[in-house]
């Protein structure tokens, strides 16, 4: 061990060789200047782009783009924060919390612990989702804003703090209900009487995949963006995600790189009627008094084609493939869907 030139202060592994003498893995890393492989003083330096040496083997090589694995972590979708919702309006059942635990003051957004503890002792009025938000409507006017972000949940404990909890209140004949979150990513907002008619979100957001219509989905997608990234904005249809996607465009076969202006008029009118349709099938199978993330110990996967990738395709037995469209993981079968 010793310590790095580009960090003094550390005692870092130097693993650098003679071209840039005790530098440490994240000097190298980071630094993308050119560098001479040649120390000779006879011949020209011969100079490269790449940041480490030719011949040295001590970095990982860039696997082609074919070749590196692709990996996605599911975010709660619709049918996941409608379970939510449905599961914490039996639980809470218009009272009040008697006692609030505020155990991550991380997650609470925009607000001081007395504001959000005023805010639970009131009486919930209703719980209302929109697309992927969630918010607890309370008397005086007030909401209390519940941001899953990728492995946020709410559920109902013994105890105010299991593992992974965030903030608990509790609730006569319920026990304790609790906002989980292992990654810490999700948070609350406590807004006050009027602020939920201005919450920008909401205002951007399109219409429920119930609401949705053939022609207002085509007039919301340019005939040159991928279907996928318009089905992705929130502002073109609410709560459509990422998995919905992989499995909407399976049941329909059309082409994971599909864009907006080859779809002809009944192709977006099965569009607009399949989307309810997946969702409702999706949230009997989803509901549960937990949400079970794909991703975490114990998810099962219910969906068709997503997260198998291997396996053989429910429809014509051909096995099923990845392919990354939008930035997103896309799981297709080449024989229904074609190759992108």
């Amino acid at each position: 061990m010793a310590s790095c030139r580009r960090r003094p202060r550390s005692r870092c592994l130097i693993i650098s060789p003679r071209a840039r003498s005790r530098w440490c893995a994240w000097a190298m890393r980071v630094t993308p200047t050119l560098t001479p492989t040649s120390s000779s003083r006879t011949g020209p330096a011969r100079r490269f782009l790449s940041r480490w040496p030719p011949g040295f083997r001590g970095g990982t090589s860039r696997l082609p783009r074919h070749s590196r694995p692709i990996r996605s972590t599911p975010m709660p979708e619709l049918a996941e924060v409608e379970v939510a919702r449905r599961n914490v309006e039996r639980w809470w059942q218009h009272r009040c919390a008697r006692e609030v635990r505020l155990i991550d003051p991380k997650v609470l957004r925009d607000a001081t612990p007395r504001e959000l503890e005023d805010a639970l002792g009131r009486r919930l009025v209703a719980m209302h989702r929109r697309g992927k938000y969630l918010w607890a409507e309370l008397e005086g006017g007030f909401a209390l804003m519940f941001h899953f972000r990728m492995t946020g949940k709410i559920t109902c404990e013994d105890s105010p703090e299991p593992r992974f909890a965030r903030l608990a209140w509790r609730i006569d004949e319920a026990g304790w209900l609790v906002f989980k979150d292992p990654r810490r990513l999700g948070h609350v907002e406590v807004l006050g009487p009027g602020e939920l008619d201005h919450y920008d979100a909401l205002q951007r957001m399109g219409p429920e995949p119930e609401d949705a219509t053939a022609a207002g989905l085509k007039a919301a997608c340019s005939a040159r963006r991928l279907l996928k990234s318009a089905l992705l904005d929130q502002s073109v249809v609410a709560g459509v995600g990422n998995i919905a996607i992989s499995e909407l465009f399976w049941r329909l076969k059309l082409p994971v790189e599909v864009r907006c202006g080859e779809l002809d008029d009944a192709q977006w009118e099965a569009l607009a009627k399949e989307m309810p349709r997946y969702f409702d099938q999706i949230l009997q199978r989803s509901m549960a008094d937990e949400i079970a993330y794909l991703n975490e110990a114990g998810g099962d996967n219910i969906f068709e084609v997503y997260g198998r990738e291997g396996e053989p395709c429910p429809r014509c037995q051909a096995p099923l493939k990845v392919a990354r469209v939008a930035g997103r993981s896309s799981y297709y079968c080449p024989t229904c869907q074609g190759e992108p």
